[in-house]
């Protein structure tokens, strides 16, 4: 799973989206916020989280989940790297090929 997700840069990236890659682990989890609104989950945007797995996401509008948050948001951004389109071009032809395979798999993982 974690070299399929090198295949979004150039879509992403492309689209103008602020990516970043947090260096000591592997993240899984989600956090979107807007508007004094944060949303905490789980659940990637496809049918197999959402009808398979049973995924959710959680909506906090204020209070301590939507602090606690917003704290766990800014630490882990601290300890990330924004991700950049030269990032995705600099790989090896086989490591991007290798990437775009694994995407295949994506829903599978």
């Amino acid at each position: 799973m974690h070299r399929s997700t090198f295949s979004y840069y150039e879509e992403g990236l492309g689209a103008d989206i602020a990516l970043y890659r947090y260096q000591p682990a592997f993240l899984h989890h989600k956090v979107f916020r807007s508007d004094g609104i944060v949303g905490l989950g789980t659940a990637n945007f496809d049918n197999r989280s959402f009808r398979i797995n049973f995924e959710i996401t959680a909506i906090a509008n204020g209070g301590e989940l939507l602090r606690t948050a917003e704290a766990m948001f800014n630490d882990d951004l601290r300890q990330s790297r924004q991700a950049h389109l030269s990032d995705w071009a600099s790989r090896s032809w086989l490591f991007r090929a290798s990437a775009r395979i694994s995407r295949l798999m994506f829903p599978l993982q």
